[in-house]
């Protein structure tokens, strides 16, 4: 199921962007030079029984320029892949910014790819508002040092969107928000039984 929503999202980012590179890696991921530096995109589980817990809804989450893919260094060390992406130090550096988190199910990551595209350019050109979503967006923040949370649609927040880099769609936030209270109900009644056995 990854491969297959990392592929829709790959064909989808380089069918605007052809100029990027697939990366023979564990996890879909794919680098493009920028501003001569290299950008990457990674696509990996984010919860699901693989991850955390038999009960975790499958989301899945595809991150910008935030932990590069093994693969990565290894494909920049040759010469060939260097040549392809239009770099020329021997030592290219590797982005850490902007940086972008998203997190959706699975039949909803493949979409983000050509608006990722769309995101990035509005990033470097300071745009007022973020390019429509394909599905709508939630910038899911803490409030101060809280327990609170605030969530807040990305086009409805202004200038201030390109600082919102915690991303997750309605259906995969639902999910997983339901998730983590239960989690948290099912913690708090086993800590009340062992509290009373003792």
């Amino acid at each position: 199921m990854l491969k297959t929503a990392g592929k829709e999202f790959i064909d989808n980012f380089m069918s605007s962007y052809p100029d990027a590179m697939v990366l023979r890696s564990k996890e879909p991921s794919i680098c493009w030079k920028n501003s001569g530096e290299v950008s990457f995109i990674t696509i990996s589980e984010h919860s699901g029984p693989n991850q955390n817990d038999m009960m975790a809804p499958l989301t899945f989450r595809m991150r910008l320029n935030l932990t590069p893919p093994a693969a990565l260094p290894f494909h920049l060390n040759s010469q060939a892949v260097r040549y392809k992406l239009g770099l020329h130090a021997n030592s290219p550096v590797i982005a850490n910014s902007p940086t972008l988190e998203v997190m959706a199910l699975p039949e909803e990551i493949g979409k983000f790819g050509k608006w990722m595209v769309e995101w990035l350019d509005a990033q470097f050109r300071g745009n007022d508002v973020p390019p429509d979503p394909p599905v709508s967006l939630i910038s899911w923040t803490w409030v101060d040092h809280s327990l609170e949370t605030l969530k807040s649609d990305i086009t409805s927040i202004g200038k201030k969107w390109m600082y919102h880099n915690y991303l997750w769609t309605p259906s995969a936030l639902e999910q997983f928000d339901t998730f983590l209270k239960q989690a948290s109900s099912d913690t708090c009644v086993a800590a009340e039984t062992t509290q009373s056995v003792t």
